[in-house]
């Protein structure tokens, strides 16, 4: 897929236990692939959770997307257009999509087009922290452009066994 000279790609789930041979590439993150950026699918697909696991509600999306969230990952789902074609897969879709704009709404959470993620991923990665007498700021190239205005500085640790951040 890098060779093709596209910016990002969907093809590996960051876990699949449904799968002839189960596996998944186990992030919840972008990450590179070359030059490649590589959107892990992170929610059940519509295949495994309608006609697999035979469900008629959206609890195993909305589980997965509360833990996603919670964890600061990417919420990338697939859904196939011949398997949203009954009026009641159609309205469970349709449910998803409002939880997730509510979620994205409480959470003040980004919602966005795979090619702006993908944008965003690379002018990151060429993103640096500069610290100076104390005081730390983040620099970047010419290509982190417009992202480097809204970049914020974060502080990552671990706490009673939870990830807290520190803007």
């Amino acid at each position: 897929m890098p060779e093709l000279g596209c910016l990002y790609d969907s093809s590996f789930p960051d876990t699949d236990p449904f799968e002839p041979q189960a596996g998944g590439c186990c992030s919840i993150f972008p990450y590179f692939l070359g030059s490649l950026v590589e959107l892990p699918i992170t929610m059940v697909q519509d295949h495994t959770l309608w006609e697999i696991l035979r469900r008629t509600d959206i609890e195993l999306w909305r589980r997965k997307s509360d833990w996603v969230i919670a964890n600061h990952g990417l919420v990338n789902l697939i859904v196939h257009p011949d398997y949203v074609r009954s009026p009641d897969r159609l309205a469970l879709y349709d449910e998803l999509l409002a939880y997730l704009r509510e979620q994205v709404e409480r959470q003040r959470g980004w919602h966005a087009l795979p090619r702006d993620v993908a944008s965003w991923w690379k002018a990151r990665s060429a993103l640096r922290v500069d610290e100076q007498d104390g005081a730390s700021r983040i620099l970047g190239s010419e290509e982190a452009g417009a992202w480097l205005a809204r970049a914020s500085l974060a502080w990552v640790s671990e706490r009673d066994g939870e990830i807290a951040l520190e803007l």
